[in-house]
């Protein structure tokens, strides 16, 4: 082994060590007590700060790092291209999950949303890919009601925790879903919760 082979070897080993600190119980335990509202948080070690972001022309706020930005129709092709591919999906290069949006044409008035999210479930467990559900949360708020699924997807590469949610805008169903490797979920699960939860529909009273 020459010298630049011992110095790539090193560097190798040290990026390992340095990836297994940054996904450790204790960084884990330490982030888990930071909130999205805080001046900064931390995601594996990475310094992150969110802001309330205007969605659909202003029709909605969620909060979410400053730097995601939306992707382009292209972008969103080359990465969903199995299929089912979301309008509007928000990202930045280096966290490990993304948001995506479906402002969809179908009419559900507000104090309908909670039948019509039963609905998608039922479609979901009986067409859609091999599911686990995990959880279901429905909130009535005055921001604009809001049903949050949990749940565990099979992908190409493994498997996804994913929050699916569902929320009225304009009087049509909105569906959304923050996903990433369930491998991550101990850190980004609370985390892409509370982003969800952050949702508000502009001008409800």
């Amino acid at each position: 082994m020459n010298f630049t082979d011992e110095a790539i070897l090193l560097a190798r080993r040290q990026m390992e060590k340095n990836e297994k600190e940054r996904h450790s119980e204790k960084v884990i335990k330490a982030e888990l007590e930071h909130s999205i509202y805080d001046e900064e948080v931390t995601i594996f070690h990475i310094p992150v700060c969110f802001e309330d972001k205007a969605l659909l022309d202003g029709r909605i706020t969620m909060r979410l790092p400053k730097d995601f930005t939306s992707r382009t129709k292209e972008e969103i092709e080359r990465v969903y291209f199995m299929g089912n591919r979301p309008q509007y999906v928000y990202s930045n290069s280096y966290l490990d999950f993304a948001l995506a949006l479906n402002w969809t044409t179908h009419e559900v008035p507000g104090e309908l949303l909670f039948e019509a999210a039963r609905n998608v479930r039922y479609m979901m467990e009986r067409i859609g890919p091999k599911m686990r559900f995990l959880g279901e949360e429905k909130r009535e708020r005055k921001e604009g009601n809001l049903v949050l699924f949990k749940l565990l997807a099979n992908a190409i590469d493994g498997v996804s925790y994913m929050n699916l949610f569902c929320t009225c805008v304009e009087g049509k169903l909105l569906m959304g879903s923050i996903s990433f490797d369930q491998t991550l979920s101990k850190r980004l699960a609370p985390l892409t919760e509370e982003i969800v939860k952050s949702l508000r529909i502009t001008g409800e009273e």
